[in-house]
């Protein structure tokens, strides 16, 4: 099935559905929501949700803080090349990854 003629939001699924056949243990995901449209991006966050409750891990790269914040447990904040912050779920906030991506005193915060 060619997805050249998919919508971006179609091919972005498209790839999570292809990959999540191979069942793997990890899944490296890098924007995945950029540039689609609400709908499909609930229906990414579905997808990333169930891998995460089958015991998967997922890697997400991502620029869309409230999108870290609503999906995951720990955050790594890097800027320059170093982590600047690791954020564990209970510390997660928009706030907090903005004020370490901008130059905020590296912390550790632990679970």
């Amino acid at each position: 099935l060619k997805t050249a003629n998919f919508s971006g939001g179609n091919q972005q699924k498209s790839v999570l559905a292809r990959e999540m056949e191979q069942d793997p243990g990890m899944l490296i995901v890098g924007q995945p929501t950029r540039g689609v449209d609400v709908e499909t991006k609930r229906e990414i966050y579905m997808m990333l949700r169930n891998l995460a409750a089958a015991g998967k891990a997922i890697v997400l790269l991502s620029s869309d803080t409230p999108e870290l914040v609503h999906l995951c447990d720990r955050v790594a904040v890097v800027r320059e090349g170093r982590i600047k912050a690791m954020l564990e779920r209970e510390a997660l906030s928009e706030e907090a990854i903005v004020s370490a991506a901008m130059g905020a005193e590296q912390q550790k915060v632990a679970a």
